[in-house]
């Protein structure tokens, strides 16, 4: 049992609610003004939506949900109901092991830990231990989550590990090195790899019992995610990173839709690896589509060292810049972006990046689940350990 975090909650203003909850005003984003209030001794705007809608805000509920270990280096992977966590956990993996380069060591001390969440009693449970040598992947679905495990031959395995339980299933085995996979909707998976003693990954994309491969053509194709059939990807070549959108239905329409953003030149894998870190492996938070909003990819921007949002169909050449200083980023239902920055969790509309309004105060990263009680966990990096809390927001005039 995981000791409560009553007590890090860093809201001055907050009050417990009869639920068991932490209750605190905050703004909605937007581009008009109305009424001012006080709140966490910040000013926030309660903004009119529209000509006909009232001066409206939120109330954000927290829920302290305990901490979990992590290794300081790849945060936590949640469940898509945000029932489970797995967390990295022991010494850190040597950058060259995280970044799959060769002739990198072995991932010796690193485990997996997976943790079950009780928000009715406000706890993490810790269900699974796995072996040494894991790697804690990218993604998940609703029945595990994503593991690679280097191999004392140089090569690396890709498999999907149960959130009940621990047992894994290899998706992608073999004498090469496969690397940074994504899973996408109906068990399509895309992967970087490359052979052994190859330079460059090409990117590897299954679906539907059909397989097929974008070569590398002297690049490297990295950190795939997926959007619905959409696929989007780092592409490194000669130190220069591009994002790259495709819609991977069918090899064809990968080859045939294909654009591509210039991010920065001068840069390395490492680059590409900081510029998704905080993506959490679903497609509400790095990129999305549905019937209101086109495909959009949120990247960490290594020139503008801010989040940036790439929306290759109408702005296909330039990325839209968000919250300065930003390091993260999670699309709400309403199209505003929840960003995370060294100051707390912000809500701006993102074609007004000056304009955003304090959420939540402190360094916060959001992963938005499929609960309409609780949509988002809100995980905070501390020494060694992460803090869980479960938050919603809830309408306030």
């Amino acid at each position: 049992m995981i000791t409560r975090l009553w007590k890090t909650v860093p809201v001055a203003a907050a009050i417990m609610g009869t639920a068991g909850f932490v209750v605190m005003a905050i703004a909605s984003a937007g581009c008009t003004t109305g009424q001012t209030v006080m709140a966490h001794h910040t000013r926030a705007t309660f903004v009119t939506p529209g000509p006909s809608s009232p001066a409206t805000g939120f109330i954000a509920g927290i829920l302290p949900m305990g901490s979990i270990a992590y290794d300081n280096r790849s945060l936590p992977l949640v469940s898509p109901d945000g029932s489970f966590v797995a967390t990295q956990v022991g010494g850190p993996p040597e950058w060259s092991t995280l970044l799959a380069a060769t002739g990198c060591p072995l991932p010796d001390d690193s485990r997996i830990e997976i943790y079950r969440l009780d928000r009715r009693l406000g706890e993490a449970e810790l269900t699974w231990v796995t072996e040494a040598g894991l790697l804690l992947g990218r993604g998940g679905d609703e029945r595990g989550f994503l593991v690679e495990k280097p191999q004392p031959d140089g090569a690396r395995w890709i498999g999907s590990m149960s959130w009940f339980g621990g047992r894994t299933t290899w998706m992608v085995t073999g004498n090469d090195v496969n690397a940074f996979a994504s899973l996408g909707p109906g068990k399509r998976l895309a992967w970087s790899r490359r052979a052994g003693g190859a330079e460059h990954f090409d990117l590897v994309i299954r679906h539907g019992g059909e397989q097929w491969t974008v070569g590398g053509e002297g690049a490297d194709w990295l950190m795939p995610v997926w959007s619905g059939t959409n696929l989007f990807a780092l592409r490194l070549h000669d130190g220069r990173l591009d994002a790259v959108f495709m819609n991977a239905a069918t090899p064809d329409t990968t080859r045939e839709t294909e654009l591509r953003m210039v991010i920065a030149t001068g840069r390395t894998r490492y680059d590409a690896w900081q510029c998704l870190a905080g993506h959490a492996g679903n497609s509400r938070t790095a990129g999305t589509t549905n019937d209101r909003t086109e495909p959009h990819l949120l990247l960490w921007h290594p020139g503008a060292t801010r989040m940036a949002m790439w929306l290759p169909w109408s702005s296909p050449a330039a990325p839209m810049l968000l919250a300065p200083q930003s390091i993260a980023a999670v699309v709400d239902p309403s199209g505003n972006v929840l960003v995370t920055t060294p100051d707390g969790i912000r809500l701006q509309n993102p074609a007004d990046p000056e304009r955003s309004r304090t959420l939540i105060p402190g360094t916060h990263v959001l992963r938005p689940v499929m609960d309409d009680t609780w949509p988002y966990l809100v995980l905070t990096p501390e020494s060694d350990r992460i803090g869980l809390m479960a938050m919603r927001l809830l309408p306030y005039k």
